[in-house]
């Protein structure tokens, strides 16, 4: 059934869903930029970032949007904007390095940026805080 409802709450959700990937996107570009960056001298800030900022962005969706797609749309963009900051850009530069010789903690923590990032992106699609119909 349609109608003037159906097609707010279909704005709604849309609105929604672009929200969350602009939050996942915009995770994901102040992580990277961070990777350099240490908390204390010992670890590197955009791994609390990644873990932290997509929990909460996944359960956040899981929670507004009530589907899977919710929860796992700001990991995707996250995901995807991370994969594109570790690519050569057209002068040779990149982000998030994957070998640095003057500097192998930097690429170690992009590695564990990526990963654990990647890893917190897929939890709160399988969480149990997902809403049941």
């Amino acid at each position: 059934m349609t109608g003037p409802g159906s097609a707010r709450r279909d704005l709604v959700w849309f609105l929604g869903l672009f929200v969350l990937v602009a939050l996942g996107a915009m995770l994901a570009l102040v992580g990277g930029f961070l990777v350099p960056a240490r908390i204390a001298g010992l670890w590197g800030v955009s791994v609390p970032i990644a873990v932290v900022g997509n929990l909460f962005a996944g359960w956040l969706g899981a929670r507004i949007l009530a589907r899977p797609l919710g929860a796992l749309a700001p990991g995707a963009a996250w995901i995807l904007v991370v994969v594109l900051e570790g690519m050569n850009g057209p002068g040779g530069d990149l982000v998030i390095p994957g070998s640095l010789p003057a500097a192998p903690a930097v690429a170690r923590v992009g590695l564990i940026f990526l990963l654990s990032g990647s890893v917190a992106a897929a939890l709160p699609a399988t969480g149990p805080w997902r809403r049941r119909r």
